[in-house]
């Protein structure tokens, strides 16, 4: 596990190391613009496109408004009253 999650108390969170022949492919798959720097927070919507990203430690209050923003642009489920 790494330090910064046992630091941040995240241990019980999902968590994934990458392990790969080649990292850079991997890295650039995740984002182009992204060097492999951790921590780093990246939010996908549901077509797979970057709608946050952030480099480096995140505080609690940003990383809730961007989800905040993020499930607000959530597709209406069918059936559901407006």
């Amino acid at each position: 596990m790494p330090e910064f999650l046992t630091e941040q108390r995240a241990t019980g969170l999902p968590s994934y190391l990458l392990r790969a022949a080649d990292e850079g492919v991997a890295i650039n798959f995740v984002d182009p613009d992204w060097s492999g720097e951790l921590p780093a927070t990246f939010l996908y919507d549901r077509s797979g496109n970057i709608v946050f990203k952030h480099k480096g430690r995140i505080k609690p209050a940003e990383l809730r408004a961007a989800l905040d923003a993020a499930l607000k642009d959530k597709p209406q489920e069918s059936g559901a009253q407006k």
